[in-house]
């Protein structure tokens, strides 16, 4: 595929390019007419790619229609390890960027996810699934979304993540790629996004994680989780609960402004993860960064209780 730069320097022409102009309204200029000679006339079909479409416009290339719908930067990401647990994935010194696309094809199938990139300068970022260990059709982003993984199915489109460095020189230049081969387009990623991207990811300490060891039957326990934001940027802890005994997990999503600390409860049924007294169940708090358990032991009720 090539690059941009190779791409304009080459002088292809873009065959059937057509903006909607869903955000600005406007519309594809008329194709130039060119006489040859007195008795012949053509029409030409060349179109420059087409550069800084506002994230959200609809555009038309070459009969497939596509609107991007949605962007937006995680410094973690919250998924399904298995059917009962969940767990969280941060990579290693990038975000991971979702993007969400309407894609309808005139004909045929949508294209390819890989007709898609996040482009800065030079480099371009192809789509990623699995994200670091997370695939991404269980994956559960933030931000709103609710699109599936991207499709190529009659109704196409849909979720694709990419993972961008954090802090990335280029970020002001962020843009959505879609290029068929034959067929160009751009669309600048809001201002706000590339902002983010262009700054340091969010850490977080986790203070505190600490409950009962003992509960009586037919009470509720209640864990107690604090956390810090140790960075200079806000951001969102996640953290997945998952206990033992009725197998079962519990997302958890904490906004927190640079430098605040915060802290949640969460009430545990203890009825609902025994079947008897003297039993035992887990609750095991994944952060991304580490995985920490306590044990609660459910006990009988004392007469006087």
């Amino acid at each position: 595929m090539p690059s941009r730069r190779q791409y304009l320097k080459a002088g292809v022409g873009l065959v059937g390019v057509g903006l909607a102009g869903c955000l600005s309204g406007s519309e594809s200029p008329d194709a130039e007419t060119e006489t040859e000679d007195d008795s012949t006339a053509t029409t030409a079909t060349e179109t420059p790619a087409i550069e800084g479409l506002p994230f959200g416009t609809e555009t038309t290339v070459n009969g497939v229609t596509i609107t991007p719908e949605t962007v937006h930067p995680q410094a973690s990401v919250f998924y399904i390890s298995n059917v009962d647990w969940g767990d969280i994935e941060r990579l290693d010194d990038e975000w991971v960027v979702f993007v969400s696309l309407s894609v309808r094809a005139a004909s045929g199938s949508p294209p390819e996810k890989d007709s898609f990139r996040l482009v800065a300068g030079d480099e371009e970022f192809a789509p990623q699934d699995p994200v670091g260990d997370a695939p991404l059709n269980v994956v559960r982003p933030g931000g709103g979304i609710t699109a599936s993984p991207y499709s190529t199915e009659e109704d196409g489109g849909g979720l694709l993540a990419f993972a961008v460095p954090e802090a990335i020189d280029s970020a002001s230049d962020l843009r959505l790629q879609y290029d068929d081969g034959d067929a160009i387009a751009h669309w600048s990623l809001p201002d706000d996004t590339k902002a983010r991207i262009a700054g340091p990811r969010p850490t977080f300490e986790l203070v505190t994680y600490d409950g009962p060891a003992q509960v009586p039957e037919g009470e509720v326990a209640e864990l107690t989780i604090t956390v810090r934001n140790t960075s200079s940027v806000d951001g969102v802890f996640r953290g997945s609960l998952n206990t033992t005994g009725l197998y079962a997990f519990h997302e958890l999503s904490l906004p927190l402004e640079a430098g605040a600390e915060e802290t949640v409860t969460h009430p545990l049924p203890v009825n609902n993860f025994v079947g008897e007294p003297n039993s035992s169940f887990s609750c095991n708090l994944r952060t991304g960064e580490s995985e920490y358990e306590h044990s609660i032991e459910v006990v009988p009720k004392s007469d006087d209780s």
